[in-house]
């Protein structure tokens, strides 16, 4: 028999804008519960001397709604939420952290989540991005029920599926699911899933075993010119932001004098000497290759389509060119990606007529084109 919400003590333990968006769509809800708190981590220090305390959003929107707000970081502050609390049942949804096996074994009705994605693929810290970045067609959001001792593994309760749109981004997505997510969580409430009987008949283990959902290593962001396509950057733009890559650059008069002077002294720098680019280089390895790597960020990336695309006739991937409308055209394998916005190390963000002009004072006589590795 299904439990009576009016008799539900909630715990709703949450983080980021996700999770506000899911809590507003049960808390037209909230006046049938015996009690909704708000739990959420400590703020921690942040800016330069971690002088400033940085609340998560969560408990600011909680402080404005008059909700009431309680914070748990150790397993000792769940054990004071049991002593001071009665609850019955909580909710997790992006909090960040494993909910004690204890915690959830003292509540008669467990726990519920929310996770973007359809489980059981793409469990983990990144299932938006993975999705993303693996160009899956569709994607969703899944209530399960909170696993004790794993993330994810929870029985699947309700799922809600959504197509992905071709230019989806990552703050759109998350915006679209999170939506779908607190839809879903308010029918799994109405419909009184959050009972272990209720459970039984609509209850999907998950038995299969899939790659998680890692977490995004800064890595992934670095361009590949001679192996992802033009969709494949316009994508991971989408998704990662501000992506770099490298160009070859001369040493500068300084570097080559400072060279010359250890050269002339026989002095070997150990682990290396420090350039004015920033970058640190053996002897050996400035023998074998005489030039730098200077790091570039390329914000700003569309694909280029139509009578926009120039020639691309024997052009190799990684050269770039300004377009007639101002924009940095770069080859790919398959086409062209136009860049709105360039940052050479060192340097502060251009235009890109400004980049092509300063390209000489920035990297010497070298060729227009990024390396391709």
């Amino acid at each position: 028999m299904t439990i009576p919400k009016n008799l539900l003590r909630i715990g709703f333990f949450g983080s980021d804008l996700f999770s506000i968006t899911c809590l507003k769509s049960i808390l037209p809800l909230s006046p049938t519960f015996a009690q909704l708190d708000i739990i959420t981590r400590t703020p921690k220090p942040s800016g330069r001397g971690l002088t400033t305390l940085k609340d998560v959003p969560i408990a600011t929107f909680a402080h404005k709604h008059n909700l009431n707000i309680l914070r748990a970081d150790t397993n000792h502050d769940f054990t004071n939420l049991l002593a001071q609390h009665q609850y019955n049942l909580c909710i997790a949804v992006s909090y960040g952290k494993l909910i004690p096996a204890e915690f959830l074994k003292s509540l008669p009705f467990g726990g519920l989540n929310v996770h973007p994605s359809l489980l059981p693929k793409y469990p983990g810290a990144a299932p938006l991005h993975r999705a993303l970045l693996n160009h899956e067609r569709t994607t969703g959001v899944t209530v399960q029920t909170l696993h004790p001792t794993e993330f994810d593994k929870g029985v699947i309760l309700s799922q809600k599926s959504y197509d992905v749109k071709r230019d989806e981004t990552i703050d759109s997505l998350t915006s679209r699911l999170s939506v779908l997510g607190g839809e879903l969580l308010k029918e799994v409430l109405e419909r009184g899933l959050y009972d272990p009987e209720q459970q039984k008949l609509v209850g999907v283990e998950q038995l299969e075993e899939l790659p998680r959902a890692k977490k995004i290593k800064s890595v992934e962001r670095q361009l590949k010119w001679n192996q992802m396509t033009t969709f494949d950057i316009y994508r991971r733009y989408n998704t990662l932001g501000s992506l770099y890559t490298f160009k070859d650059a001369e040493l500068s008069k300084k570097d080559k004098k400072k060279l010359k002077n250890l050269q002339e002294l026989g002095k070997v720098p150990q682990p290396g000497i420090k350039l004015s680019t920033g970058l640190k280089l053996k002897m050996d390895e400035l023998a074998a290759r005489p030039k730098v790597l200077k790091r570039v960020l390329l914000s700003d990336i569309k694909e280029v389509s139509g009578g926009e695309k120039p020639d691309e006739s024997d052009v190799t991937p990684g050269t770039f060119i300004v377009s007639g409308s101002g924009k940095l055209h770069v080859k790919t394998v398959d086409g062209w990606i136009s860049v709105g916005e360039v940052k050479v190390e060192g340097y502060g963000t251009e235009t890109p007529e400004k980049f092509i002009v300063g390209l000489n004072k920035k990297f010497g006589n070298s060729i227009p084109v990024f390396k391709t590795e």
